[in-house]
This record gives C-alpha cells, structure tokens and sequence, in this order.
C-alpha cells in the first residue's frame, strides 16, 4: 500500500534568531530569579484578554490565535518563521522529550493531559495535548506553528526564539507521541511487514515496489517532511479506505487497534534510531535510580550552550561566564568557565534540586547579559542555556517608549493620588545602549514638580536607578529589541478635588493609556476618553493618547472621586486593573501586579479601623462631591442618579448599624 506519492512538500520555517539575554546590573539575576517563580503566581488572576491596547506587535499575533489552542493564527506575529528551511533528517523523540519537561510539562503535564502544577493557576487550562482525540486530530505542521508563534490569549509564549527550529520540531513529535500511550511497537512492525513493505520497503524508504507495480512512485516514509502535513486521523483513515493511486483498502483485514498500532508505526519510521522505543517504554537515561544521586538532588545534568554577539552575528569566543546556581532565594557558589573558539561552553554534573535553579551570566564591555532561568526536571541529563550579547554605544537616539501606562488611584485616608507607571521601550540599534559616561544613567525620566514617594518596582533609588533634580535616570544598558527594557514605577501627588499633571518626554511615544476609578475624570488634548471598563464588578475609565515627540509634555488634569464602589475595592480589584494596564508583556504584567499588590498590603496593615462615624462623614462628602460634579456637568443624569442612589443607601445602612 502506498501512504503518499511525491507531490509538493509543505513549507518549513526557521527560527527568528537565537535567544536573548538580560542585561542588568550585578545582583539583577535574584529579581528575574524571583519573576520567573512568581510569574505563574502573578497570572492566576490576571485576565489579559481585557482589550486595552496591547504593545506593538502583539496585536495581530493575539487577534489571531484567541479562539483556541490548535487553531493557527492567519498571519504570524513577532515570533513568527518568516523563511522556508527542511526538516531534519530525523526526529530525536529523546531530545524532545527534554525540551517538553523542561518548557511544557509545567503547564500541559508530563503526559500531556492539561494537568500540570501550574494548569489550575491559569484562567485558560492548558489543551490536553495528550489526549487521544486531540492528539489523533492534529497535524505536526500546525503544533510546530503554533509552538513557534505561540497562542499569548490562553498564556502559551512563542518559542521561535527560544528554540531552534530542530528542537521546535522534536518538541513537536514528543508532544505528538503522547497521545499514543504505550503502544508496543513490535506487533505493529509485524503488521507493516505483511501489509505494506512490499510497496513501500522494509525500513519505509518507498524501493520495496517492483518497477510497473505502482502507479506513481512511493515517497520515503523516513522522511519527516511526508507526514508533515496529514494527522494520525488522516494516515488511518487512508489505511482503511486506500487510495486511487493504487493503495489498496486494508479496513476489512484489519481491526481498529491494529490500524492505530500502524499509524504509530508509520511515523516511528522517521525518529531516530532508539526513538520509537521511547513511546512504549521510558526514554533512555530518563530514570535515574534515587540511591546513585545525594539526598535531595533530582537531576545531574550537563549544562551547555552558545555565547553569541547579536550585533555582529558572530559567536563570542574566549569569554569569561560564570554559572550562577540559586537555591531558592540564597545564591550558592558560582561555576566558571570559558567560551571556545565556537563560543560554546559546557558546564559538567551539576547538580539540580526542585528548589535549585542556574543562570548563565557574561560580562562584556561593562554590561552583564544573562540567560534564562532553568532548572533540571527530575531525570533529565542535558540543559541548553544561551545567551546574547551586544556591542555597545553612548547614542540613545533609537531609544523610543512603545506605550505608556499610567494608573491613577487615591490612597485611602490619605489627600494623595498614587501614579502607577509603566514606560515599555524599545531601541532600534544593534547595539546596547548605555550611559554617556560613569556616573550617569542610560535613560532619564522627569516626574510632575509635586510628585514625592517615588518608589521603583526592581531596585532602588541610589542602586539601578539615581535621583536627578527633574525625576530619576535608569543606568541600565538597553538591548536591541522591540519592548526590550521596561521601567515601573510610582510616586504620590497632593490632591483633594483636582490635581494637574505635567510629564515632559524625553524619547518619542507611539501611545499612552491612562486608567482611573469610575467616577475620576482626565482631561487632556492629547487624550480620547475610552469608556469605562467593569473588572470584578468595579467600574475604571480608561483614556488613550497617539504619539508623543521626544521633548513633548502631555498635560492632564485630573478631577472628581471615585464612586462607592471603587473607593470601597479590595486589593484584589486594584490587582486585577493594574494587570490589565500593563498588557504590555505578561512579564511585566505580573511584576508590577505583585509589587502594586504588595504595597497595598503594606499600606492596609497600617491602616487603623475606620469607626462608623467617620464612614458616615465620607459618604456625606462623596454625596456632595458627586452633586458638585452632576452640577458641574461632568457626568449624567442617569449615572448621577444610579451613584447618589447607592450613596444614600450605603448612608442609611451606617445608621442602622448606630442604632442600639
């Protein structure tokens, strides 16, 4: 029987570049350290699918891919494959199956089944890769696609930067695999040599045919790119009805079983050699006996990767890096090594505990530039770890803010407006940009003349960031790279009923987003009012602004208070919209949602018991404050109505609660 005849093979893609560092400043690696654990944590709550307008770039890629996790997004978005290249040789499942727990598994679960520690934190679960129904209808094709661009809406990151493109597709495969279970391959080989290597061979390679035999001739099933394109469904829907070509229908001589057992079999033709073993029985060297390793050590692996120069595009040889190992938050002594001519390094038996984690770190012209953080799963033998790193140059005329999120929001008991910012900023060089000389910073934010506490969500003012007579100055290099740096802060400004505020921007501004509680109001030329948002029942406003240039000043005032039912929010509600304020990245939406979550904490448990009187005055005041805004002609009739009606009912249950 003949699978498949040559034909036109299917488009294959490469990767969009090799991994990129962070550069931070020595002591940086414990805070990616920390965001890589909290991550996880900070997305439980986070609902991303809020639309605020997400940064550059993002926008098509989630327009695309938010109806489901398999479907495929009509145009790729920045991590997409923008060349055709072949598939390898063979699929290495071992490889893959790496890969998988170390990327995957944490989400989908180690067998596929959408069960993984951190599937039930996520708003979307995890797709059940592993399931027999979704697995038999999927086409390796897609899954690489999707694997690649990734599927942002339901929380999946692209990994077409992460990944080369022959570890994308033996992830893939993996992944494929899981839904076959435990399938003994042998009966199926047994199978394949009575029904189908006549035609097609004894090891798939499509010369077992005699010449005249066939109709067309028969493509080799070791070749990855055959089945590329067809699903389980198709290979076993094609054995049981046959073809016109001159496949002959084998759906009465077999049973279903035995036709599923073949699929696998077919595919298993182009692994590499030992590969279709891994689907029947656990991958080589995937157990490691509990008695050869240290109490409390999981994995022993080799840590390996390349060191390259993103501005040259050449491999960094003869560097210094250092493996830095972390033990939750308590940093263990480093390893230290040397890049070869290759610019590759390898790091031998390092040790790996469920609480311990490594980063690569390389220092080159001044800046420190790291790798993602890793951790061996249990069992596994190999980690790849790579870094990127850039030439350097004191201009920062590329510098550019892709989006601007501010959120205004008073602070209970207090005459002050705290400012939550977020400035997400791209550089346009191939080079990292650093300051101008020692001393001064890399970039410089000036701040309104009434703000004070400023306080910074990662360092400190005096460490990363320096205190200027106008504001602050970031001495953090920035790396080349669309929303490759992002800065987050806040500071506090007087207010009582109005406040006006004046940000002077030094680099240009594609956009501004700006979020206050139902019942607060901005005005500004530069802004349009977007409407009001309702997240966990509480209403915000949110305004959007276009570009800036650089030395531009974008004026607002704001005005009014919040509604009852903002000024009465928990925590929780405050988390959630500052999530959806920083949609610029989920990295960034969880480190500012965590910081801002903790600073509320901080400020509740100083926060004394407010006595019922002194309730009742608040109420009175935002009674009289909304009829000062409804004569003003800042709001409705109908939504001064619906606020004063809960005002005086909030007012009348106070009474009640005096009444002896």
């Amino acid at each position: 029987m003949s699978f498949l005849h040559h034909g036109s093979h299917p488009a294959h893609y490469r990767s969009g570049g090799a991994r990129r560092g962070l550069a931070l400043p020595r002591g940086g690696p414990i805070a990616v350290l920390a965001l890589a654990i909290l991550l996880p944590l900070g997305l439980a709550g986070c609902s991303l699918s809020e639309d605020i307008t997400p940064p550059p770039g993002l926008t098509q890629l989630a327009a695309a891919t938010a109806s489901s996790a398999t479907e495929l997004p009509a145009t790729a978005g920045p991590s997409a494959m923008p060349e055709p290249i072949e598939l390898s040789a063979s699929i290495d499942l071992q490889a893959g199956r790496a890969i998988y727990l170390d990327r995957c598994a944490a989400c989908h679960g180690e067998r596929g089944l959408g069960d993984g520690k951190l599937a039930t934190q996520l708003s979307n679960l995890p797709a059940a890769i592993g399931s027999t129904e979704l697995g038999r209808s999927a086409v390796p094709l897609e899954w690489f696609r999707m694997i690649t661009v990734g599927n942002m809406p339901r929380f999946m990151p692209p990994f077409g930067n992460a990944l080369t493109a022959t570890e994308r597709w033996n992830a893939t495969y993996y992944a494929l695999s899981l839904s076959q279970g435990a399938n003994d391959l042998q009966p199926a080989r047994a199978l394949y040599e009575t029904h189908c290597a006549e035609c097609h061979g004894p090891e798939g390679a499509g010369d077992g045919a005699q010449p005249g035999t066939v109709k067309v001739p028969l493509r080799d099933l070791r070749q990855p790119q055959t089945l590329v394109e067809r699903s389980a469904q198709d290979v076993f829907t094609l054995i049981g009805e046959g073809s016109s070509e001159g496949m002959p229908a084998l759906g009465t001589a077999l049973s279903d079983d035995e036709r599923w057992s073949l699929v696998s079999y077919v595919r298993s033709l182009s692994y590499a050699p030992g590969s279709a073993v891994a689907i029947a029985t656990p991958l080589a060297g995937s157990e490691t006996p509990a008695t050869t390793l240290p109490e409390g050590i999981t994995a022993v692996a080799e840590v390996s990767g390349q060191v390259l120069n993103g501005t040259t595009q050449q491999p960094a040889a003869n560097l210094p890096i250092s493996l830095r190992r972390f033990d939750g938050t308590q940093e263990l002594e480093p390893l230290t090594g040397l890049t070869d001519s290759q610019g590759r390094f390898r790091f031998e038996s390092v040790e790996f505990s469920p609480q311990r984690a490594v980063i690569i770190e390389a220092d080159y012209l001044g800046v420190s530039y790291f790798s993602e953080v890793a951790q061996a799963q249990a069992g596994q033998s190999t980690l790849e770890l790579n870094v990127t790193l850039y030439d350097t140059t004191r201009d920062a005329s590329a510098i550019s803010i892709d989006r601007l999120h501010l959120f205004l929001e008073p602070v209970a008991g207090q005459d002050v407006v705290r400012v939550g910012a977020l400035a997400l900023l791209s550089n346009s060089d191939s080079d990292a940009v650093v300051a101008a000389s020692t001393g001064e910073g890399t970039l410089y934010f000036d701040l309104p003349k009434t703000a004070v506490n400023l306080q910074m969500q990662e360092g400190e003012l005096g460490g990363r960031f320096m205190q200027t007579e106008t504001g602050f100055a970031d001495t953090l290099a920035v790396i080349p790279g669309q929303g490759s740096h992002q800065v987050v802060f806040s500071f506090d400004i007087p207010y009582t009923r109005s406040a006006k505020l004046e940000f002077l921007v030094r680099y240009p501004v594609s956009g501004e987003i700006i979020v206050v509680p139902d019942g607060m109001r901005v005005e500004s030329e530069a802004l349009q009012d977007s409407g009001v948002r309702q997240i966990e029942g509480v209403g915000y406003r949110t305004y959007s602004g276009g570009a800036l240039a650089a030395g531009q000043t974008l004026t607002i005032t704001l005005s009014g208070k919040p509604t009852a039912a903002s000024n009465t929010a928990g925590a929780e509600g405050n988390e959630l919209i500052v999530a959806a304020v920083v949609l610029g990245g989920v990295l960034i939406g969880a480190g500012l949602w965590g910081w801002w979550r903790s600073r509320r904490a901080d400020e509740a448990e100083a926060e004394d018991v407010v006595e019922p009187q002194e309730e009742r005055e608040k109420v009175l005041q935002s009674i009289a404050d909304l009829d000062d805004d409804y004569q003003a002609g800042r709001m409705k009739e109908s939504e001064y109505t619906t606020r004063r009606a809960a005002l005086k009912e909030r007012l009348m249950d106070l009474a009640d609660d005096e009444t002896p």
